[in-house]
């Protein structure tokens, strides 16, 4: 009998360690692991996803960090987040000691640094995070140049400056996906130039002459690319704008805005936003401070898709359209954006909520440059500190109450243990 006991307890123990063994085996060949932090700050953020998604080729990423420091370890684990959703990211530790020469060529100094490589292009980072990653790779991701021209020469909103209605910003933003926005001035060209990639046509204070009409004309025949934005009182660009079978309708309002803390009902909120790849997982509101509504000249030949739209019970009314229109050659097909605001880009309000992720969307598609549409305007993987307001009572309490009161009475009760020592 105690035999057999001895046997069931040996076989048990074996079947214990072949379980072990297998978990461990399966482990080698099979890895899953469980976010359980409460903004999932172990879990490489969607919008870096969504880049990683846009980035086909191979990454390459070079560690210059002396062996046994504790920074392989931690980039290690944060490059193994991007591997999980990119399999052909490489990741490989140099000691600058191990290469002398070469370290003095790439001028390392003592720092640990770090050289990311993409399509032959290198950023150089020094410090290491998601955010920083995610950025450094998207700068790499932007290879290709992009060239876009505004015209000028009529007062329209200047790209290169800061005044509020201007669109310097954004052209800071544009210029951080390799896109630069150059002044065209038609009064001095014979024709737009071929290599115009997109033409930006934004409310001019004085009226075009007729040969520069012609040569916007002229430009879109030739499936040209368009952003067209106009103002309410501004009808110097009616003219483009019914060549493409488009006009005015009225300045819209809507006094529900007052619900979001806005006095004036000129300022239109949008937050539910078609299906189009312009605005496809767009979730940010966008705010236009004075917005004309768009209507068809022939509502036969509806050829423009509706982008933006006012749902007001008082006037409904369309306020953006895009126009996707197949080349005659071998060339991109012709696209337009006809938008009844174009302050909402400006460096006024250009701060609002999803007003620059707008505009980036509606730039890159315009582009052609569709796998980035959704990609973020800025990558920040950094969750925000969220407190109920039953902490910040707390918080405020210890800081202005308890904490003082604690520091007086341990400093009485020293006072009268010394007073009592004496």
């Amino acid at each position: 009998m105690l035999s057999f006991t001895r046997f069931t307890h040996l076989l048990k123990t074996l079947a214990g360690l072949g379980l072990f063994a297998l978990c461990a085996a399966l482990s080698a060949h099979y890895t899953q692991s469980i976010d359980v932090t409460a903004h999932q700050s172990n879990t490489l953020s969607t919008a870096s996803q969504k880049l990683l998604s846009a980035l086909p080729e191979p990454i390459s990423i070079k560690a210059y960090i002396k062996k046994g420091h504790p920074t392989r370890l931690q980039i290690a684990q944060l490059i193994a987040r991007y591997q999980r959703h990119k399999d052909n990211i490489q990741l490989s530790f140099i000691d600058p000691n191990d290469i002398p020469n070469e370290a003095k060529h790439l001028a390392l100094g003592n720092a640990d640094t770090l050289i990311i490589s993409y399509q032959q292009h290198t950023e150089k980072l020094h410090f290491l995070d998601e955010t920083t990653l995610s950025n450094a790779l998207l700068h790499l991701s932007h290879t290709q140049k992009h060239w876009i021209s505004y015209v000028t020469g009529h007062g329209e909103r200047n790209f290169q400056s800061n005044d509020n209605s201007d669109l310097g910003q954004f052209s800071a933003h544009l210029g951080e996906r390799s896109i630069t926005a150059v002044p065209l001035n038609l009064s001095t060209h014979a024709s737009i130039p071929s290599n115009t990639e997109l033409l930006v046509l934004s409310a001019p204070s004085a009226p075009l002459l007729t040969e520069e009409i012609k040569l916007i004309k002229d430009y879109l025949k030739k499936n040209g690319s368009l952003l067209l934005l106009l103002e309410p009182n501004n009808r110097y660009l009616d003219d483009i704008l019914s060549s493409l079978n488009l006009k005015r309708s009225q300045q819209l309002a809507d006094h529900r805005n007052k619900l979001a803390g806005l006095e004036q009902p000129t300022f239109i909120i949008e937050d539910q936003y078609p299906s189009h790849p312009i605005t496809r997982d767009l979730h940010l509101i966008s705010v236009f401070p004075e917005v004309t509504g768009l209507e068809y000249i022939n509502s036969s030949a509806k050829n423009f898709t509706p982008l933006l739209r006012l749902d007001s019970p008082q006037h409904p009314s369309q306020f953006a359209y895009t126009l996707t229109q197949a080349s005659t050659t071998d060339a991109a097909p012709q696209r337009i954006v006809v938008l009844g605001d174009g302050d909402f880009l400006s460096n006024a309000y250009l701060g609002y909520v999803g007003n620059a992720e707008l505009g980036l969307r509606i730039i890159t598609w315009l582009l052609h440059d569709d796998s980035f549409i959704d990609v973020p305007s800025t990558l920040n993987s950094t969750p925000p500190l969220q407190l109920s307001k039953i902490a910040v009572t707390l918080i405020g309490f210890g800081y202005l109450l308890a904490l003082p009161l604690g520091l007086i009475i341990t400093g009485l009760i020293i006072w009268q243990w010394r007073k009592h020592r004496r």
